[in-house]
């Protein structure tokens, strides 16, 4: 059941925090990452929204993933499936929600915590992927 929870994505991501967000056009090739971005801070049990940008025509499906080390990893996937990218032509926005700390995490936090997250997809050919800046995971 958790699998349904964690994968129920939005194509329409329209806004990062209170602020509207352009999903038409990308600055990296693939994915480009929205929100969290770094600086943020979040508690183990909260509900996060991560939200990105995708090229369709490029990527077909996204993991989302976390590394509790630095910025260049390792990284752990968030989830134990990869996320489709639905095919509507041109770049597209979607989101998902991270529950920090979930039973079903294969993460471990220990706060205070700095954490990157990186929204990635990997092929034989190409490598697309954003990483945040420091998020900070408190208790």
């Amino acid at each position: 059941m958790y699998v349904l929870l964690t994968l129920a994505v939005m194509v329409a991501c329209d806004k990062k925090g209170n602020e509207a967000v352009d999903c038409s056009t990308m600055n990296h090739e693939g994915v480009e990452l929205v929100y969290p971005k770094g600086t943020e801070s979040f508690k183990v049990g909260s509900t996060v929204p991560v939200k990105w940008k995708v090229d369709p025509d490029k990527v077909n499906l996204v993991d989302i993933t976390v590394s509790t080390t630095s910025p260049d990893g390792p990284f752990r996937r968030i989830f134990s499936k990869s996320i489709s990218v639905p095919y509507e032509g041109g770049v597209q926005c979607m989101d998902t929600v991270w529950t920090i700390g979930s039973e079903h995490e294969t993460v471990q936090y220990s706060p205070p915590q700095t954490v990157y997250i990186r929204v990635e997809k990997y092929s034989a050919a190409n490598e697309y992927s954003d990483v945040s800046g420091m998020i900070t995971i408190n208790e």
